[in-house]
């Protein structure tokens, strides 16, 4: 949380150094709800990692690997086109950013948002009735 908010503050300071003429508390406000909404959101798309962890506690290559798939679909979500709107809606990975960077409006932002939020939970699930098979 504390990184959270350093990066939040660098950024607001950042512009408010570039670009003097234009900085307002309006442009506070936006930062601030980009940031807290896209951290927000990518925590919770990234729970099922959380699960792959947990089932692979003792081999660290296939966390890795899922780690890694995850944020490689997470950093394509800036090539989307509008052809790829409903697709990239489905996607929780690439939900995130339509919804809280490019906040699109329509039935995508609501789609982009169950998507997510099935997500994380099927991430919780799966975390608990993981732990709970485990014998520690």
């Amino acid at each position: 949380m504390a990184l959270f908010a350093y990066i939040e503050l660098v950024t607001i300071l950042g512009s408010r150094f570039l670009y003097p003429a234009q900085f307002s508390t309006g442009v506070i406000k936006l930062v601030i709800a980009m940031f807290t909404k896209f951290g927000t959101l990518s925590f919770v798309s990234f729970l099922p990692l959380l699960w792959v962890t947990v089932l692979q506690r003792k081999l660290f290559y296939p966390s890795a690997l899922a780690a890694l798939g995850f944020s490689a679909i997470l950093l394509g979500r800036f090539n989307i086109s509008t052809e790829m709107l409903p697709l990239a809606s489905l996607m929780p990975w690439t939900a995130v950013s339509l919804v809280s960077v490019y906040q699109v409006e329509g039935p995508y932002t609501a789609i982009g948002m169950v998507s997510i939020a099935l997500t994380g939970i099927f991430g919780v699930q799966s975390v608990l009735r993981a732990i709970d098979k485990q014998d520690l």
